[in-house]
């Protein structure tokens, strides 16, 4: 049996009953993707929606099918197929000013050569307009809201298979700021801005997802693999960052490659098949500690546990893990932490940060 992914979109009202109500979400239609493709059997999918900017068009990117598609809502009760525009390669975003749609589009020919474009199209003949060489491989986008200028997330995806698809692949991903002039992307204005060794989670390695832009014209990107979050200006002036396996704050420039909040201890041992370590700290009942340890290379086993005035507990296990953050709370005065195995077939590097109250970090 052979199965055809088949997307949909819907369209959502927003309607309130009087001056003061509440706004409401409510599903007043669909839209099935195959209606605007030639083969109607062909996978496809929508995943990024824009508007147009008199919100009569909506403009999605069907990555299967290598297009951004067109639906027509001026009755947004009946949606009506405006066709496909292929833009040459994978679209991952769409963000659209007036009537000109403007996409990330990856070209890569393989994880470890990535590259993209930036594709600008206009709405009303289907045509391309601009194109921006971005030099790695896009994600996400985000227009100014005052129009001036267009975000690019970078991500550069890991190969998942490679390594248990663990962080450490170059190469590392960045954003790209393009200027917006009489509503196309100006491909010699482009900005790139560097987030390399701003998380303590693969800080070589940044994987950068969603972007967006404020009203105040400053960037906010995430990165999910690095459990991190960047703020920045648009000319690369300075930059703020949520992270560091927890969210703080800190500021710096988004050249000089600052470092993430300081852990207290940072401990790095690398096992081999069948091998097992015990790190504990030492604390009082109720004290906190914050931790986050990744394994990289592979995954491991572990058991979160402590002991001591004559108890024991074991606050959590797992199998085949990657890697964990949390806070550690004391259930009793005693030692607490962990209990890694590498179960794998090949060698494991565990790398552990703690900060917080306690006043020792026992090693093996």
């Amino acid at each position: 049996m052979s199965l055809k992914l088949i997307g949909m979109t819907s369209v959502i009202a927003i309607t309130a009953t009087g001056a003061t109500a509440e706004m409401n979400f409510n599903r007043i239609s669909s839209f099935a993707t195959f209606a605007n493709n030639q083969d109607a059997a062909a996978e496809s999918s929508a995943e990024i929606i824009s508007a147009s900017g008199d919100g009569m068009t909506l403009v999605y990117s069907d990555s299967p099918l290598g297009v951004i598609g067109l639906i027509d809502i001026t009755d947004p009760t009946a949606p009506v197929a405006k066709g496909n525009i292929d833009v040459g390669g994978e679209p991952t975003a769409v963000s659209v000013l007036g009537n000109i749609a403007m996409t990330g589009v990856n070209t890569s020919e393989s994880y470890k050569a990535p590259s993209g474009m930036l594709k600008a199209f206009d709405l009303t003949t289907m045509e391309e307009i601009a194109a921006c060489d971005l030099g790695g491989q896009p994600d996400s986008t985000a227009i100014a809201p005052d129009g001036s200028f267009i975000a690019v997330a970078i991500e550069n995806e890991r190969d998942e298979d490679l390594g248990k698809g663990g962080l450490g692949q170059m190469r590392g991903g960045y954003v790209v700021t393009i200027g917006i002039e009489d509503d196309i992307p100006a491909c010699d204005t482009l900005v790139k801005i560097d987030v390399n060794s701003l998380a303590d989670i693969g800080a070589d390695d940044p994987e950068l997802e969603f972007v967006d832009v404020n009203a105040a014209g400053e960037i906010v990107v995430t990165m999910q693999e690095n459990n991190h979050i960047v703020i920045m200006t648009r000319t690369d002036e300075e930059q703020s960052n949520l992270g560091g396996g927890f969210f703080s704050f800190f500021v710096g420039a988004a050249h000089a490659q600052t470092a993430a909040p300081e852990w207290t201890d940072q401990y790095s041992v690398t096992l081999t098949p069948g091998e097992g370590i015990e790190v504990k700290l030492v604390m009082e009942e109720g004290a906190e500690a914050e931790f986050v340890w990744i394994a990289e290379n592979g995954v491991v086993n572990y058991d979160l546990h402590g002991d001591g005035s004559g108890e024991n507990i074991s606050y959590e296990k797992g199998r085949a893990s990657p890697g964990v953050e949390g806070v550690l709370t004391a259930a009793f005065t005693g030692n607490h932490g962990w209990f890694s195995r590498n179960r794998d077939g090949q060698d494991v590097t565990v790398t552990l940060y703690v900060r917080g109250d306690y006043s020792e970090m026992k090693l093996p």
